[in-house]
């Protein structure tokens, strides 16, 4: 829940892509695929790669698709262009 939290504050500010990593890896997969994603889906923030929201996928990593966080609501860009000094 906490994990999944703070994906979501994130993904209010407009950040729709993570990395994520940890030890051991194949461990931590399941964990994130088990505890993280199915809360993820609940909330309607994990997508499948057709756009569409993942009902009842499997948890599984190695047998599901990985699916991806939902884009934002905001369509504005995240930061604005730098520009160069006159």
């Amino acid at each position: 829940e906490q994990v999944a939290d703070r994906i979501a504050e994130y993904h209010e500010l407009g950040i729709d892509e993570f990395i994520f990593s940890g030890y051991p890896h194949l461990e931590e997969a399941y964990c994130f695929a088990e505890g993280v994603m199915p809360v993820l889906r609940q909330r309607g923030l994990l997508v499948d790669h057709d756009g569409g929201t993942q009902r009842g996928a499997a948890t599984d990593p190695g047998t599901s698709s990985p699916g991806f966080i939902a884009p934002s609501p905001a369509d504005t860009p995240r930061s604005a262009p730098l520009e160069s000094p006159s």
